[in-house]
């Protein structure tokens, strides 16, 4: 009698969580991550592209990219460095932006090139919100220093961890992408950050 008890306590505790976590997850879908989600996969002229703020890697000139970049009324205190062979195309381009995730952020062009390389979006987010906002990533490489969590159109960077391991702060790459050499299987992700971090 007293197992049927035991057993129906934790089927009820178990039934209360789960509906705690639901709402905290529908939360977060409805409000926090809207604009999140907004900036890296549905801005105009971003969709199924890696792009940020229309600027794509690969694809965008630098004086495209500075441009776009000035004109953006989100965006401020934009600073540009230049070729000494051509004062007119910028080799790097930093910013600071009045928007909740994405404070600042810095673009780079390929070497000796006018192109966009990549962009670096330093974040306000850690690791575990990402994943919660969009999910599992597409592929996950640990290197010793950082880890990786790639979702197609942009790239997750954080510090490999073993105790804090979803607290990480996170910062998101925008670049033309490649195919990782391996990818860490998601049910080894933590074991593997692990050895990472105490490497």
């Amino acid at each position: 009698m007293m197992r049927c008890w035991l057993r129906g306590l934790a089927a009820l505790y178990a039934l209360l969580a789960a509906v705690i976590l639901l709402l905290r997850l529908l939360a977060y879908d409805a409000g926090h991550f809207a604009a999140l989600r907004q900036s890296l996969l549905a801005a105009p002229g971003c969709q199924r592209q890696s792009c940020y703020l229309g600027i794509r890697p690969g694809g965008s000139t630098m004086r495209a990219a500075l441009a776009l970049l000035n004109e953006s009324p989100a965006v401020f205190h934009v600073h540009a460095d230049f070729y000494t062979f051509d004062s007119a195309t910028p080799y790097a381009v930093s910013w600071q932006a009045d928007h909740p995730y994405f404070p600042q952020g810095r673009l780079e062009a390929q070497y000796q090139l006018a192109l966009v390389d990549f962009i670096w979006l330093p974040t306000t987010l850690t690791l575990g919100e990402f994943w919660l906002a969009f999910g599992p990533p597409r592929s996950i490489t640990i290197y010793p220093q950082f880890q990786v969590l790639r979702y197609g159109t942009f790239a997750v960077q954080s510090a490999p961890a073993c105790t804090a391991f979803w607290w990480q702060p996170a910062e998101v790459i925008v670049s033309a992408g490649h195919t990782p050499p391996h990818s860490v299987p998601l049910p080894r992700l933590r074991p593997a950050a692990c050895q990472a971090a105490r490497s």
